[in-house]
């Protein structure tokens, strides 16, 4: 949750990582009818934003509204609106079981407003248009159609074969740490860009982060805004 200062790449990107061509169709226009696919699949019974309106607000009333918010896609795509009055999110507790009892019976969750989901459900629904030819086949994480429980899967598998065979074996597990919460918004960037991403998309991707606030509900009341500038 720290700031930093401006981190310095140590790592060689142009050794490491080959560019994608053919990615400037994450830049086209935003199309209505993106748009309204994306308000069609929007679950109805998520929790509401900050704006206190949620999925079946939008399905029941998008023929009222639906025009603001295709202006609003049509700035975000012509990077000519501020994200700064609707990119704000509520960190709040929900609870995992009926009845909780100690603080490991909660769950944190972010409340976000619908405008800004709509417009980050959109990049992502683009990203996956072409995200499988950006990452190694063996890669099951985020990725539509897949799980990340499919790792397990492998494992006993090939422990059963190792058991089954009678051969020596020897099984390495690594245990990985988690860096969601550590990885500089700059490296980011500077990965997307040695990737092969437009310029863009890119400058959405800041736009995005640059502008997200946070606060802390306690007792229903929203603490003090703060601003991350690292993690994802």
């Amino acid at each position: 949750m720290g700031v930093t200062t401006q981190p310095v790449m140590l790592f060689n990107l142009e050794s490491m990582i080959d560019p994608s061509k053919g990615l400037e169709s994450l830049t086209e226009p935003l199309t209505q009818l993106e748009i309204d696919a994306v308000i069609r699949h929007v679950p109805r019974d998520k929790a509401p934003g900050l704006d206190a309106f949620n999925g079946h607000f939008l399905k029941m009333c998008w023929h009222i509204v639906k025009h603001d918010f295709y202006k609003l896609c049509s700035d975000f795509q012509n990077e000519a609106v501020n994200l700064v009055s609707i990119n704000d999110g509520l960190i709040t507790l929900v609870p995992k079981i009926s009845n909780p009892e100690t603080i490991n019976d909660y769950r944190p969750i972010s409340l976000l407003n619908c405008s800004q989901k709509l417009i980050t459900k959109l990049l992502a629904d683009r990203l996956q248009q072409v995200i499988i030819r950006l990452i190694h086949r063996n890669q099951y994480g985020f990725i539509r159609t897949r799980s990340i429980q499919d790792y397990l899967a492998w494992s006993f598998e090939y422990i059963h074969q190792c058991k089954h065979c009678r051969r020596e074996a020897i099984i390495l597990k690594l245990n990985l740490e988690k860096a969601f919460d550590t990885v500089e918004h700059v490296a980011i960037t500077q990965i997307l860009s040695r990737m092969g991403f437009p310029s863009k998309w890119i400058s959405w991707i800041n736009t995005i982060l640059s502008t997200g606030n946070s606060s802390v509900i306690l007792n229903g009341v929203p603490g003090k805004k703060f601003q991350c500038r690292r993690g994802v």
